[in-house]
């Protein structure tokens, strides 16, 4: 039989027998288990949810209903793919959205294809209003001879 502290042995200490603290044990890691398969579920209910919810917001902001995709699109930061439908409106209003908004963009997702080509289009939209402090500012090597030429 297993011993633990409370029975005494031929050394003087006292143990008791582990059978309770087994069984405890046993219960305490099923329960984790259990919790973490709720925890899994209410993550893929979360996920199918945002799955929804940025079709909805795709679809609103192509069909111009701003107040619709606003309220999805700003539960929808934590989804991975927020970056692509926060493009997605950025390209379709260029010319109406702030050029923080532009930036912190860029420098937030700089590794994804799609932000070349919305600097690229930012840049040559900074070119034709003749904002050239702000085209220089946020100027990257581009493969457009245009935008290199003004670079110069």
């Amino acid at each position: 039989m297993l011993l633990s502290r409370r029975q005494t042995n031929n050394t003087g200490t006292v143990f008791a027998p582990v059978k309770g603290r087994f069984q405890a044990t046993c219960l305490a890691l099923i329960l984790v288990i259990i919790t973490m398969g709720k925890v899994d579920l209410a993550s893929a209910n979360t996920l199918e949810q945002q799955r929804k919810d940025y079709r909805a917001a795709q679809k609103a902001l192509k069909s111009g209903q701003t107040d619709i995709f606003n309220r999805l699109s700003a539960d929808l930061k934590t989804y991975p793919l927020y970056p692509y439908l926060l493009h997605d409106y950025l390209k379709g209003r260029l010319w109406k959205v702030k050029d923080e908004e532009i930036i912190q963009f860029l420098q937030q997702h700089n590794d994804l294809p799609m932000a070349d080509d919305l600097r690229k289009d930012w840049l040559q939209l900074l070119i034709s209003k003749g904002r050239w402090q702000v085209f220089l500012e946020n100027y990257t090597p581009q493969q457009d001879t245009t935008l290199q030429c003004y670079q110069l």
